[in-house]
Formats: structure tokens, sequence, C-alpha cells
């Protein structure tokens, strides 16, 4: 999950700086009828993944109790 989010803040970020027309910097969090920036950086080499409440409990505590 976490290299997935890196992946697709790089991925976010590299687009955005290439100009005119480009997508959102940021990483959003969809499902059916919503969607949800889930708040990345990277700074001074380090990646920070911040998901909130509501996709903690619905994405990585359902993933915790699968392992």
């Amino acid at each position: 999950m976490f290299e997935a989010a890196r992946f697709l803040h790089t991925v976010a970020e590299d687009h955005f700086k290439q100009g005119p027309g480009s997508i959102s910097p940021s990483v959003y969090w969809w499902r059916p009828g919503k969607l949800t920036r889930v708040t990345t950086r990277s700074t001074k080499g380090r990646f920070l993944f911040f998901p909130g409440e509501e996709f903690e409990r619905e994405v990585l505590q359902p993933l915790a109790r699968r392992n």
C-alpha cells in the first residue's frame, strides 16, 4: 500500500510539473460517489503518507486483518 501511494504521489507531482493542462499534484481516493484527497508529501528524500481516519478504517484496517 505504501509503495503504491509513493508511486501515485511521484507520478502526479511529475505530471503536474510538466506545465499547462497538467493534472493535480495530489493523490485522491475514489469510491462510488465520493472523491477524497489523501495527503502525501515528499521532503528531503522522505515520503510521508497521511491517509486520514476514514481511509485507515475502510482500507488499511481490513488489509491488516487479512495478514
